[in-house]
């Protein structure tokens, strides 16, 4: 077999995985389709289900990366049809932002679980990888940073799809982000610092869906406008003073903005927003008045109140003041008493212990898989965090009343000046904005320009191969056109078949193995063996064993167009390549050589059909070899044996030429090659009988006759012998280096055995 491995191309063998994937997803009714240069899944508006999948259809010598992203997308999507919840996302499809999110978290996903059910997948998942990164995020990356860009949201758009795998440990993209986390530091620091573990703790889409709205909300976040007058006034001071809760809720930019998450919140150590304490102003807006900020003097601040005091020297111990109105009424109650002091910081450390064990079961929920209602997630926590090289939060450090101690800027993140607000987006940014797209959509755009460019470039083009049939011939009243047909070509057939039989079998066994087989008591006197007879052995003879099996397999190949209707004689073209074909089908089945008997012709196309093409031309630039639909009956399959059926077929077809249209010659020969090659048998042997040459529906009329000779080319490069039989017309040899011309069945016997003599012992 491996003599016939050049016809298995890349392009050949991902077709066949596609053909293999589409019966697959066949059980699901999802449709497979090789068409056009785009790449895309189509679902159903209603029910958000797949219905079909759309792969361009690849020319033969398309780009290794071309191929590649093909078979990556579609492994993807398989991926996301055996793993993916679909109406979880239609129930976010509203939300460009969180749908974006959710996509983002999902592809990793279930990219991890095809590996767990698929281990097979990890290779192609890995290319898929590297393909993603040097083709689509370094590209991108690169033209941020070649234009000096700071905006942190312009890197996270850019490098999420990298960020969500270096959080789920794959390592060529922990590998990547290691010098790049800095760019995206900003917004990772509003995330909480597990967030790595929180992500590969997701079961299933809606457990994804949760997560990322919480990271939208976190991301997105905006402070109202006290936050930003606290971080303002808050220069003489640590950071950790400069973030009070509001009353009102917290505002997000973009289109993803959406309603205030119910449920249970929580007041992190930063001051970031809490439903509850929100709840408790409410209750105690009419017994307490919050506290405005003084407003900076260029004089001398006056004699501090026993209120400053305490807030000095919480500065002191680096703990963060309570933003609740009743906290500030009990800390003016109290004064700055160091017994007072260290009950109050007591209570605020268990409301916090409390907050961060009211967060984790709200994320639990999440992370089980908790159905999300239009309101998102309940959790709004943002806690912050730094990064390691490794592409995830760094690990808390194990003593915070260490690092408040201290006083010291590091404690508020890596960087950070003393007072300075967390990064916030502008005005009408989104995630969208700047993003590259998830994988999916990444891969799409790349595909379309790669197919584009290698359409152009190569020398034969087709739109599809959807509506293209090669299945069993049949018409109707078959058995009625057989019975007529059949005594007629055994009458013309039967003074030849032995004559073919006999100059075939010399032919052919001479090409059959023979070899010498020693130790035997009987035949031939084996030299080397005679000292077996000082022992007594008279196994001292050798025989002659010759392997009289038939390890070859034939092809014949006719052409059914339009042309072959016409004739010199009283049969037509294509009745004299039938009743050649059945005679050499008669004669191979009588010799032992397995065989098979196709015919190529093409189906009428729909107008629609031939408008989608003139428009896809237009929108790339590109002309298709052909617009028709291949119709290539099968007279006899390799795997049946020869018999009535088989014989019926032919009969059939004898009288009948309704179905004699257009004849795509290259396509035809090359796919008859490709299931010879795919026979058990060392010699292979293609016989073409045709009329002339390509003929159909095209825009392109010298592609066809390229693709032809390059197809006889490449079978022939693949160890198989390729013949041309001209019925009545010596236009094959244009093509075929081996043909001959048959004008009179007749002499079939003679003309065509000899020149398959003449290959066989070449």
């Amino acid at each position: 077999m491996t003599a016939y491995t050049g016809l298995l191309t890349p392009v050949a063998v991902i077709r066949n995985s596609i053909s293999a994937i589409t019966q697959i997803l066949a059980g699901r009714n999802i449709t497979v389709h090789q068409r056009g240069l785009s790449a895309y899944v189509s679902y159903n508006e209603r029910t958000g289900e797949p219905e079909s999948v759309t792969l361009p259809y690849l020319p033969d010598d398309a780009s290794d990366d071309l191929i590649l992203a093909v078979q990556g997308f579609l492994d993807h999507e398989v991926g996301h049809l055996l793993f993916t919840e679909n109406a979880a996302i239609l129930e976010i499809a509203h939300d460009a932002d969180w749908l974006h999110m959710e996509n983002v978290l999902e592809d990793p996903y279930v990219e991890r679980e095809m590996q767990r059910s698929f281990p097979g997948s990890k290779g192609t998942i890995s290319r898929l990888h590297h393909f993603f990164l040097e083709k689509i995020v370094q590209a991108n990356y690169k033209k941020l940073m070649d234009a000096g860009s700071v905006n942190p949201l312009e890197f996270f758009g850019v490098l999420l799809p990298c960020v969500t795998r270096a959080w789920h440990e794959f390592p060529v993209f922990e590998e990547y982000m290691s010098d790049k986390w800095e760019h995206v530091e900003p917004i990772m620091k509003k995330l909480p610092k597990d967030i790595a573990s929180r992500v590969q703790a997701v079961k299933n889409t809606r457990d994804n869906v949760a997560l990322a709205r919480y990271l939208i909300d976190a991301i997105m976040r905006v402070p109202d406008e006290d936050e930003f007058d606290d971080a303002a006034s808050g220069a003489g001071e640590t950071s950790e003073t400069s973030s009070p809760s509001s009353s009102e809720p917290s505002k997000r930019s973009g289109p993803s903005s959406r309603a205030k998450p119910s449920g249970p919140g929580l007041v992190d150590e930063e001051g970031d927003y809490d439903e509850e304490e929100e709840k408790d102003e409410e209750e105690h807006e009419d017994d307490h008045e919050l506290p405005s900020e003084p407003e900076p003097e260029p004089t001398p601040a006056p004699e501090p109140s026993a209120e400053a005091e305490r807030g000095e020297e919480d500065e002191g111990e680096g703990s963060s003041p309570s933003s609740d109105p009743e906290d500030d009424d009990s800390e003016g109650a109290h004064g700055a008493g160091s017994e007072d002091e260290d009950e109050d910081l007591e209570g605020a450390e268990e409301f916090d212990d409390e907050a961060d064990e009211e967060f984790d079961e709200d994320l639990g929920d999440a992370e089980t898989g908790a159905k999300v209602g239009d309101s998102g997630p309940v959790s709004d926590d943002v806690d912050e965090s730094s990064l390691t090289g490794k592409g995830g939060p760094k690990k808390a450090k194990s003593d915070e009343s260490e690092e408040k101690g201290e006083g010291e800027a590091e404690s508020e993140g890596e960087g950070e000046e003393p007072g300075e607000p967390a990064w916030t987006p502008g005005e009408g940014d989104s995630l969208t904005r700047y993003s590259v797209g998830d994988i999916e959509s990444a891969l799409t755009d790349s595909i379309a320009e790669m197919a584009s460019s290698a359409a152009k470039k190569s020398s034969y083009v087709i739109y599809s191969t959807d509506h293209d049939v090669i299945e069993p011939y049949r018409r109707k009243g078959m058995e009625n056109a057989a019975a007529i047909a059949l005594p007629k070509i055994e009458a013309l057939t039967k003074s030849q078949v032995g004559v073919m039989q006999n100059s075939l079998q010399r032919a052919l066994v001479s090409k059959n193995k023979s070899y010498w087989r020693s130790s035997q008591e009987s035949g031939r006197i084996n030299p080397s063996s005679l000292a077996r007879l000082y022992v007594g052995d008279t196994r001292v003879f050798r025989r002659k064993v010759e392997h009289r099996s038939k390890s070859f397999d034939v092809t014949l190949l006719i052409d059914c167009s339009g042309s072959m209707h016409h004739g010199t004689g009283s049969l037509s073209r294509f009745q004299t390549a039938m009743v050649a074909a059945y005679a050499m089908g008669d004669t191979l089945h009588r010799i032992g050589v397995n065989f098979e008997i196709l015919g190529f012709t093409t189906k009428p196309h729909t107008g629609e059909w031939g408008e989608t093409c003139r428009k896809e031309m237009s929108s790339h630039g590109i002309t298709f070899g052909r617009i028709d639909w291949l119709y290539m009956p099968i007279f006899k399959s390799f795997e049946e044996r020869w018999g009535p059926k088989q014989m019926e077929r032919i009969g059939a077809a004898f009288h009948t030429e309704d179905f004699l249209r257009e004849n795509v010659d290259g396509e035809s020969v090359q796919i008859a090659a490709q299931r010879l090659a795919g026979q058990r048998s060392e010699g292979k042997m293609l016989i073409v009988l045709s009329d002339g040459a390509p003929a159909c529906h095209t825009y392109d009329r010298t592609a066809l006759n390229r693709h032809l000779s390059k197809s006889i080319k490449s079978a022939e490069r693949a160890g198989i012998k390729v013949i041309g039989v001209g019925i009545d017309t010596d236009s094959v040899s244009r093509y075929y280096s081996d043909y001959i011309v048959l004008n009179d069945v007749t002499k079939l016997p003679t003309e065509l055995v000899e020149q398959i003599q003449k290959v066989l012992l070449r």
